[in-house]
């Protein structure tokens, strides 16, 4: 066998092509699989963290710790006819395009089991679909309102509530 003879140059620039994508695919595949592992491994520590904490909030208390009370409104308007909790400041406004959902949250320094009284009482003339300590539906004529305590600081006494309001269609 002799060697004298030089390899064609597009033999060579394939070869090279083949061994410059060859390196590109494993350093790309193992910069995904360190990424991978990197995730998981993020993961696991938060959930090691959170379960091995004494401090983790319990159903009762608040997920989010110090709730921190708004000083004004966001644009918005509240639902005609049904009254916000006195001295609520409203956090968030949603509506749909059509009109016929409405979303608002807001935020109150009182403990949740008294926002869900105050409503029993206020929406007295609804029927009430479902009820439990966190969420309550009502429904009148062709409106259903949903109440829902979102979050709750017991320390400072402040909470997060929503009011979803649907207009129902009946054809």
């Amino acid at each position: 066998m002799c060697y004298d003879k030089p390899m064609p140059r597009m033999q060579l620039t394939t070869i090279i092509l083949i061994i410059v994508l060859f390196v590109i695919s494993f350093v790309g595949g193992a910069a995904f699989w360190f990424y991978q592992k990197g995730t998981k491994i993020a993961d696991s520590a938060v959930n090691i963290n959170l379960s091995s904490n004494p401090e983790t909030p319990s159903s009762t208390s608040s997920a989010i710790p110090d709730l921190i009370m708004p000083t004004a409104d966001v644009d918005g308007k509240d639902l005609p006819g049904v009254k916000r909790y006195p001295g609520s400041v409203r956090s968030g406004y949603y509506r749909s395009d059509d009109g016929n959902f409405t979303s608002i949250d807001y935020f109150v320094k009182e403990k949740s089991d008294k926002i869900m009284d105050y409503y029993k009482k206020e929406l007295s003339d609804w029927n009430i679909l479902s009820e439990n300590i966190k969420v309550m539906t009502l429904s009148k004529e062709s409106y259903e309102l949903t109440i829902e305590i979102m979050d709750e600081d017991e320390q400072n006494g402040l909470s997060q509530y929503s009011l979803s309001y649907t207009i129902i269609k009946t054809d």
